[in-house]
């Protein structure tokens, strides 16, 4: 979602993406209408609608007169949001996707960070393999960018970012883990 956004604003933006290819079968089908509006406000809202299938029983917990919303919750697959998001970006921006890489490191060299003609954040990818397809490829990439936005899987437990606005690094650790 945040390349989406991204694609709207002349960021030339590049999306990292550990799966090898597109989502086949989904795992997120649901949609709010919340997240509806908001693919309305790509223009992609009743393309998404026509082809959802609407949630029949919800109960909420405000008076339906409080409700403002012109879409329902609904679901529609993985993979159908993630064409009419990915389109989207093809037809509105500079965005790439870089299917099948994982980040090796993000590095940020806070004395750039001051300057609008320097990339402060460097970032090192390579080729991911899961094991049954063989071993990790060696081969890596290394770019450096103005902004770096990195979500991490569930699985890993930590995440580090430059913030321009305190002009530091801060890192978020998920409890429990060390």
């Amino acid at each position: 979602m945040a390349a989406t956004w991204l694609s709207q604003t002349d960021v030339k933006t590049l999306v990292v993406e550990r799966q090898p290819f597109r989502t086949q079968a989904g795992h997120a089908d649901g949609l709010e209408s919340r997240t509806v509006e908001i693919l309305d406000s790509f223009g992609k809202g009743d393309a998404v609608w026509s082809e959802s299938n609407p949630t029949i029983e919800v109960c909420l917990w405000v008076s339906v007169s409080q409700v403002s919303t012109g879409f329902q919750e609904c679901t529609l697959g993985q993979a159908r949001i993630e064409e009419h998001l990915l389109n989207f970006m093809r037809d509105h921006g500079d965005v790439k996707v870089k299917w099948g890489t994982v980040p090796t490191s993000i590095q940020i060299d806070e004395s750039g960070a001051q300057s609008r003609n320097d990339n402060p954040v460097e970032v090192k990818l390579k080729q991911w393999r899961s094991e049954c397809n063989g071993p990790e490829a060696e081969m890596e990439s290394v770019f450096r960018t103005k902004l770096g936005i990195a979500f991490v899987p569930p699985i890993q437990y930590k995440t580090e970012y430059f913030s321009p606005a305190t002009q530091s690094t801060h890192i978020r650790q998920r409890p429990g883990k060390a």
